[in-house]
């Protein structure tokens, strides 16, 4: 059996995808699937050959389901990662259909082949991305400044050197 390449996706609710709807036809939506399609087919030519290329999507609505739906559309193998049980019960009829069709379709052997193989996630390979503040931005680029030494202290002190 070919290693694995394995690609995980987790990310916003259809209310923080564009146009905030779970409509998966909104052009917002269908230009997050195309990107999503992309990056998987770019995947697939540079490690089909040599590994087993696929998904681990988090099962939640919105770009975790995309993600499982491109990955069944090119033919790569998927899991869904199921936070909990009965997590979609309060999901709409036909979310939770969609939900549970995706479910049938996902490939257990995935799970399988990583407990087997004692697969490990590289942290440098992890992005997380999670939408702030404006305050928590200032924060950070302030936090930043001053531990590059350029602060309004180190700047008084700087200044205070010419006088």
């Amino acid at each position: 059996m070919k290693p694995l390449f394995v690609i995980a996706f987790t990310g916003h609710r259809p209310e923080k995808l564009p146009g905030g709807t779970a409509n998966p036809n909104h052009p917002g939506r269908t230009l997050i699937k195309e990107k999503i399609n992309s990056l998987l087919s770019q995947a697939l030519a540079k490690y089909g050959e040599t590994h087993q290329v696929a998904v681990i999507a988090g099962g939640a609505q919105g770009i975790d389901t995309d993600a499982a739906r491109e990955a069944l559309k090119l033919g790569i193998p998927y899991m869904i990662a199921i936070p909990f049980e009965g997590q979609s019960r309060r999901w709409e009829t036909e979310a939770r259909e969609r939900y549970q069709k995706m479910c049938r379709l996902a490939n257990p052997e995935i799970a399988k082949a990583l407990a087997i193989n004692g697969e490990r996630v590289r942290q440098g390979a992890v992005y997380i991305s999670e939408g702030g503040s404006f305050a928590g931005f200032i924060g950070a680029v302030i936090f930043a400044i001053t531990g590059l030494g350029l602060g309004w202290v180190n700047s008084a002190a700087d200044y205070s050197r010419y006088l």
